[in-house]
């Protein structure tokens, strides 16, 4: 069988991406899109750190119940709540980053 030249319709999208993203609709979706993926990511580095400051936590518990020296406590306690004031900084910094960037990608395709 001779090549006509034409492309099959199973073909027709192999050289990039699918149709379905060159449609208006998900052109405008895209930002919105973007958005959701990177707000679930960043909540979920925000509570990995979380639970890395949770943990300090109980160990400075554990540490005070065996009575351990009163300066080793006081640090990590300092430590467990600098990493979470820097996580939450951190997050509301981010967030609001992306919120002003799919605003402007939301405001350009008007």
């Amino acid at each position: 069988m001779r090549p006509t030249g034409r492309k099959t319709p199973m073909l027709e999208h192999l050289d990039g991406a699918p149709s379905w993203t060159k449609s208006k609709s998900f052109t405008q979706l895209k930002p919105v899109l973007t958005f959701v993926v990177e707000i679930l990511v960043a909540t979920a580095v925000l509570g990995i750190v979380g639970l890395a400051a949770v943990a300090i936590s109980l160990a400075v518990h554990w540490l005070e119940a065996i009575k351990i020296d009163g300066l080793i406590v006081s640090t990590l306690s300092a430590l467990e709540y600098a990493v979470l004031a820097c996580d939450a900084i951190l997050y509301i910094l981010f967030v609001g980053k992306s919120t002003v960037k799919t605003a402007r990608e939301l405001l350009w395709e008007l």
